[in-house]
C-alpha cells in the first residue's frame, strides 16, 4: 500500500509540474503575442517621439539629426548635431567636440552627452553605416531630394552629376549628395543636404511600411541599420513616419560661435547652451501645439527685430515662429536697442494675422502701420509684412 501511495504521489506530482510548465508557456506564449511595442505605447499615451539617426563611416560620424514627432499632432521638426559642436567632455575632463566620444558599437556615451547638449532625453537612436546606405535607399525604392542648384562632383575614378530640380536618388546617388565635400559651400547648405537626406528617407521608410513588413524584407532591413528599437517597434515607429508631412517638417540647426581648440575649429552654442536647450523645450511645445494654423493664417512673412541688448535674442525668436511653420524673411536689430516693451507691427489688412502672431508670444501691444510699408510683400515672399519688435519684457518664449 505504501508502495502504490508513493507511486500515485508521484504521479500526481509529475502532473502538477506538467499543468505548471504548459500555463506558464501558454501565459508566455499570449504575454509576447500580444504585448505592444515602445513606439506603439509612446503614440498610446501621446509621448513625444524623438529618434536621433546616425549616419557614420566606421568610427567617423558623418551625419547626427534629432528627429522630433508628435503622434497627436502628427508635426514633425529635425535638429542638426554637427560633431564639431564643442562642450565640455567629462570624460577627459576638457574641451573636445562632441564627436569625440562617438563609437559606432558604443553609441549610448554620445547619445548621453547629446542629451546633455540639449536638456532633453533620446531614448531612441538608428545608426546606419555608410556601405549600407546604398542599400538601404534601394530597399526603399530611392528618396526624393529637391536639388536647388545642379552639383558636379568630380573624383579620380568618376564625374557624378546631379541637375537641379526633384529627382528620386538611387542608393549610390543618395549617399553621394549626402556624403560629397564642397569647400565653397555654406554651412547651412551642407547642413541642409544632410536634414533632406533624413527628411526623405523617413518618408521613404513610412510610405513602404507594407513591403517592409514582408518578413524576408525586414530580414534585410535589419541588416542594414542598427537600433535600440526591436524590428516591432522600428515598423511601429515607420507607420507613423507614414503620417507625417515631411516637407513640412521644421529644420533647425545650432547656432552659435566658432573657436579654435586645439588647431580645431568648434562651434560652441550660444550662451554656454541655454539657448540651445530653450529651442528644443520651445519645439517640444510648438510639436503639442494643437491649435491649427491653416495655410491661409501661415501666408504672411515676417521679420523679427531686436529691441534689445540681449545678443542673438532675433534669430531665437526667428526659429520659434519657424516651429509654427511661418516664413521669417529677416531678422535684424531695430532702431533703439532700448524698448521696453514688445510689439508687433503690421498693416490693418493682415490684422488678424498679426494678432495671432501677437497671441503666440503673448504680446499685447500692435501697433497699425502704413500699407506702404509692406504693399510689396504680396509680390515677394522675401519682404516682410509683419515686424516683430522684441523688447525687454521678452523672455525668449513669452512677453512678461
Amino acid at each position: 500500500m505504501a508502495r502504490k501511495s508513493f507511486k500515485g504521489f508521484d504521479k500526481g506530482l509529475i502532473l502538477l509540474i506538467i499543468i505548471v510548465l504548459v500555463a506558464s508557456g501558454t501565459g508566455i506564449f499570449i504575454y509576447m503575442t500580444t504585448r505592444s511595442d515602445s513606439i506603439s505605447d509612446a503614440v498610446l499615451q501621446g509621448e513625444q517621439i524623438k529618434v536621433l539617426f546616425i549616419v557614420h563611416d566606421g568610427p567617423a560620424l558623418i551625419s547626427s539629426e534629432l528627429v522630433f514627432y508628435n503622434p497627436e499632432t502628427l508635426k514633425g521638426a529635425i535638429l542638426d548635431i554637427p560633431g564639431e559642436t564643442g562642450l565640455l567632455v567629462p570624460e577627459i575632463n576638457k574641451i573636445a567636440p562632441i564627436e569625440s566620444v562617438y563609437r559606432p558599437e558604443k553609441p549610448n556615451d554620445f547619445i548621453s552627452l547629446t542629451e546633455s547638449l540639449l536638456g532633453t532625453q533620446v531614448p531612441y537612436y538608428i545608426q546606419i553605416d555608410v556601405k549600407d546606405v546604398v542599400r538601404l535607399v534601394d530597399l526603399i525604392e530611392g528618396v526624393t531630394i529637391f536639388i536647388a542648384n545642379p552639383v558636379e562632383i568630380v573624383t579620380d575614378t568618376s564625374i557624378v552629376l546631379l541637375p537641379s530640380g526633384s529627382f528620386i536618388l538611387d542608393g549610390s546617388k543618395a549617399l553621394t549628395y549626402l556624403t560629397y565635400t564642397d569647400e565653397l559651400e555654406a554651412d547651412v547648405e551642407r547642413i541642409g543636404r544632410k536634414q533632406k537626406f533624413i527628411q526623405s528617407l523617413i518618408k521613404g521608410l513610412g510610405e513602404q511600411l507594407e513591403y517592409l513588413s514582408n518578413e524576408s524584407v525586414s530580414a534585410i532591413l535589419l541588416k542594414t541599420i542598427e537600433s535600440n528599437l526591436s524590428k516591432q517597434a522600428l515598423l511601429s515607429l515607420f507607420g507613423e513616419y507614414g503620417k507625417l508631412d515631411t516637407e513640412r517638417m521644421v529644420a533647425q540647426r545650432i547656432l552659435g560661435i566658432r573657436r579654435v581648440v586645439d588647431d580645431r575649429e568648434l562651434l560652441f552654442p550660444h550662451k554656454e547652451g541655454k539657448w540651445l536647450k530653450e529651442t528644443v523645450r520651445q519645439t517640444l511645445d510648438s510639436l503639442a501645439n494643437t491649435e491649427i494654423i491653416g495655410e491661409e493664417g501661415l501666408a504672411v512673412s515676417l521679420e523679427i527685430q531686436n529691441g534689445t541688448t540681449v545678443n542673438g535674442l532675433a534669430s531665437r525668436t526667428a526659429q520659434l515662429f519657424e516651429n509654427y511653420g511661418y516664413d521669417v524673411v529677416a531678422v535684424g536689430n531695430y532702431d533703439s536697442l532700448d524698448e521696453e516693451f514688445t510689439r508687433i507691427r503690421v498693416p490693418e489688412r493682415n490684422l488678424e494675422k498679426g494678432q495671432r502672431i501677437a497671441g503666440l508670444i503673448r504680446c499685447t501691444r500692435i501697433e497699425i502701420i502704413s500699407e506702404d510699408l509692406s504693399e510689396e510683400g504680396d509680390e515677394s515672399s522675401e519682404t516682410p509684412e509683419i515686424f516683430v519688435v522684441l523688447g525687454k519684457d521678452f523672455d525668449g518664449r513669452y512677453c512678461k
